[in-house]
């Protein structure tokens, strides 16, 4: 970024700081006592102040339309929105606006960033009143609109130096996490869409990486790595790491689904099937046929097996059932025996219903089996130990 500072603060705001705004000269002072923003930029950039400043709320560009001075193809039309599908959530605008009204700002958080604008976007966004517009938010949009909502004239943030091309990543690696955002990202759809915005440019690291990948196991594992760099657990890390792989961010030896993306397969496959209104059931095909969805882990056989007997003693329980199954999502499986394991699902679910089946005529038609004894935990007044049932 070639902005230097005084290029920035030479086009000082022509609003003076209302001292009796939140966002006065005596916040300002005891937020420069605050963590610093280096603690979170780490690699991605820069602070261009030593700390953070008051800025004139009308020379930040918000998530409106701005456009590229050179190539149309490359105007931003959410802004430098880093969210993949909201915008603004409304109740955090308003929780800020309220604190801000009572003038309840902690200067001892992280306080918010911007950017100076990039050559190719300077005296392409201006303020109602013609105010040249000469920052991007970075970290910020829920307070501004907030600032905006309270009636303030300013707003304390830090300035820093990023480029765009790290902009989205360190907001979701770092600026967005649930310690440092009043609404943090969302660690499935955020991510995702960062790390996909990041391998679409040719040019990235990770780009580069996976074109060079020679199998794709190095493929999946060059992802795992990425999505760790966002800060996340293990479980989290290795859904991100199957939507990526759903979406084309990489190409994986095999697809491992979950309930989420067998859902969202479906609803974009068969778009004429609806949601069912029966527990029992998740969708009714266009032929009215119920559909059940399966994954080969845990109880699923068994979950299945009780769905297709309750199905079975329905008042219409000769009807069509169809049973959509995925294998389970970990552990390696030979693809040319793809089709033996698949089939041994189908084979779980038959032994389960048939061991029921000879329980329930051992224990209730031949009277043989064993009955358990059950007991009561003590839940209400006066009751000291277990309760029996038998």
């Amino acid at each position: 970024m070639t902005t230097t500072l005084n290029e920035i603060f030479n086009q000082e705001s022509s609003i003076e700081v209302n001292e009796n705004l939140c966002f006065n000269t005596e916040l300002f002072e005891a937020c420069k006592k605050g963590p610093h923003i280096n603690t979170i930029l780490g690699n991605y950039g820069k602070a261009i102040t030593p700390h953070p400043v008051l800025i004139d709320i009308r020379q930040i560009h918000d998530l409106g339309y701005i456009a590229h001075k050179y190539n149309k193809e490359l105007d931003r039309p959410r802004g430098f929105q880093t969210r993949a599908d909201q915008d603004l959530d409304q109740d955090t605008v308003d929780d800020i606006a309220k604190d801000m009204v009572n003038r309840k700002w902690d200067p001892f958080l992280m306080q918010g960033a911007v950017f100076p604008l990039p050559e190719e976007f300077r005296g392409m966004s201006f303020d109602i009143d013609g105010t040249e517009r000469i920052y991007g938010i970075a970290n910020l949009t829920h307070r501004l609109y907030a600032a905006r909502q309270s009636g303030q004239t300013h707003i304390i943030a830090w300035v820093i130096d990023i480029s765009l091309s790290k902009l989205r990543k360190w907001a979701n690696a770092e600026a967005n996490r649930k310690q440092y955002a009043s609404n943090p990202r969302n660690d499935l759809i955020d991510i995702t869409e960062s790390i996909l915005e990041d391998k679409s440019d040719e040019s990235s690291e990770l780009s580069i990486a996976l074109s060079n990948a020679a199998t794709p196991e190095k493929q999946e594992e060059i992802i795992k790595i990425e999505v760790e760099s966002y800060n996340v657990h293990s479980k989290t890390r290795d859904a991100i790491v199957r939507r990526l792989a759903m979406m084309g961010g990489f190409t994986p030896e095999r697809k491992k689904w979950d309930s989420d993306f067998m859902r969202e397969y479906v609803e974009n496959t068969f778009q004429e099937w609806v949601k069912s209104g029966d527990k029992l059931y998740d969708y009714i095909s266009q032929n009215d046929v119920p559909v059940i969805l399966a994954q080969d882990e845990g109880r699923g056989y068994a979950e299945v097996a009780e769905k297709w007997a309750e199905h079975v003693l329905a008042e219409d329980g000769n009807g069509p059932l169809k049973v959509l199954q995925a294998l389970k999502k970990n552990g390696k499986i030979d693809r040319t025996k793809a089709d033996q394991v698949r089939r041994e699902f189908s084979k779980k679910v038959g032994e389960h219903l048939k061991m029921m089946g000879q329980a329930y005529h051992k224990i209730y038609v031949e009277g043989t089996g064993t009955l358990p004894r059950y007991e009561a935990f003590p839940e209400f007044a006066g009751e000291t130990s277990m309760i029996k049932l038998y």
